[in-house]
C-alpha cells in the first residue's frame, strides 16, 4: 500500500520496480506480469496474444491454464490463502510445476 517506500526499497538494492505491469524476455519466451486486481488489463494482455507467458495474482488462487499460445499463471499466494502455494516454470517448454508450501 505505501508504493512510495517500495521503490525506494527496491531502488536502494539497486533494482528497478516495475509497476502495475512489467514485461521482459527471458530465454526467448516473452513474459508479463501484473496484479491482476485489473482484470481489464489481465484480460487484454492476455487476449493480446503477445505473450508467451502471463502471470498474475490477486486472487491467491492457484491457476494454470492456456489462452492460444498464451500460458496464464496465478501462482497462488503465501499468505492469506489454504492452500498455500508458489510455482515453478520451466521456460524451455513453459511447464509448470505448482508447490504446495506447508
Amino acid at each position: 500500500y505505501d508504493e512510495p517506500e517500495l521503490v525506494a526499497a527496491i531502488a536502494d538494492a539497486g533494482q528497478k520496480f516495475a509497476g502495475r505491469f512489467g514485461e521482459l524476455t527471458l530465454f526467448a519466451k516473452k513474459v508479463a506480469w501484473l496484479h491482476g486486481d485489473d482484470e481489464r488489463l489481465l484480460k487484454q494482455t492476455i487476449a493480446s496474444g503477445a505473450y508467451d507467458l502471463v502471470c498474475s495474482g490477486h486472487t491467491h488462487k492457484q491457476e494454470t491454464r492456456r489462452v492460444g499460445r498464451t500460458l496464464v499463471l496465478n501462482p497462488g499466494a503465501l499468505f492469506r490463502a489454504n492452500p498455500r502455494t508458489c510455482a515453478v516454470v520451466d521456460l524451455a517448454d513453459l511447464s509448470v510445476t505448482v508447490l504446495k508450501c506447508e
